[in-house]
């Protein structure tokens, strides 16, 4: 599998019932796991639509078929207080929220080139730091996050969401 067969585009108008319906799909599969992780109205509509005005929601994919996405946000206002830890350091960083792969794809390592391609585009950008949050049950994303080495630095309380693991890389990290 190589990397250059995948692209990281920014999502369009077009593309947000596509990413709703994969959301919604992997809904059942986070509570399976006995994680409250997207078990309430967000991500919603709302959101992912004001992610793609704002051109900051990014989908992956290989030829004409979208395997999956995530927000890139410059900040996250929760992210100043963290309820246990601390950052890595206080640089500027992207945020990396609503990151899913659609269930067809599951299993097949993809999440992986995913969050690969995020770190490319992010690095391009001149940013040195990624910060993430998840549920302490999503354990895949938890392999996953542990498999590019960002490094679980503390905990923090959403809002919307409730307390998460947070997550954090610095550029320079192997992968």
């Amino acid at each position: 599998m190589t990397m250059s067969k995948y692209k990281l585009n920014i999502a369009t108008v077009k593309n947000i019932t596509w990413i709703m319906q994969a959301i919604d799909l992997c809904r059942p599969i986070l509570a399976g796991q006995q994680s409250d992780q997207w078990q309430g109205k967000e991500p919603s509509f709302k959101t992912i639509q004001n992610d793609v005005k704002n051109k900051r929601f990014y989908l992956l994919k290989d030829g004409n078929q979208v395997i999956g996405g995530a927000a890139l946000l410059s900040k996250d206002n929760a992210y100043d207080n963290l309820i246990s830890g601390s950052w890595l350091n206080q640089d500027p960083y992207i945020v990396v929220h609503r990151f899913f792969l659609h269930p067809t794809f599951h299993g097949q390592k993809l999440g992986k080139v995913l969050l690969t391609c995020i770190e490319d585009l992010v690095w391009a950008r001149g940013i040195q730091n990624i910060r993430l949050d998840t549920h302490e049950r999503n354990t895949p994303m938890r392999g996953l996050l542990k498999s590019l080495m960002y490094v679980e630095v503390g905990r923090v309380n959403l809002p919307q969401a409730g307390e998460r693991l947070v997550y954090h890389k610095v550029r320079g990290t192997p992968k």
